[in-house]
């Protein structure tokens, strides 16, 4: 599918694996349905480019968005991409 490859892309690409990141993690936050929450957790296991203030801003959405929360498997899927990411050091 063309959006999977343009997603992969840019996700790779050194220029825009930053602003892709970011991106995902605010759709993520936004996720409006539980299987949005999950669709979305897709996506942000897939990211190449993570950091401190993307950790932060995911941990807050599982607080604030009861979709995230209480979407099957999204906060284990979550807790498991983020000791992963700072097992790797490339979240703070």
């Amino acid at each position: 599918m063309l959006a999977r490859e343009v997603f992969k892309v840019l996700r790779d690409h050194r220029q825009t694996r930053e602003r892709i990141s970011e991106a995902v993690v605010d759709r993520f936050r936004r996720s409006g349905s539980y299987t949005a929450a999950m669709s979305n957790m897709d996506l942000v296991e897939k990211l190449s480019y993570w950091d401190g203030s993307l950790s932060a801003k995911v941990q807050s959405a599982v607080q604030a968005n009861r979709q995230i929360a209480d979407a099957y498997g999204v906060p284990g899927r979550l807790e498991k991409f983020l000791a992963a990411k700072k097992r790797s050091g490339r979240a703070a």
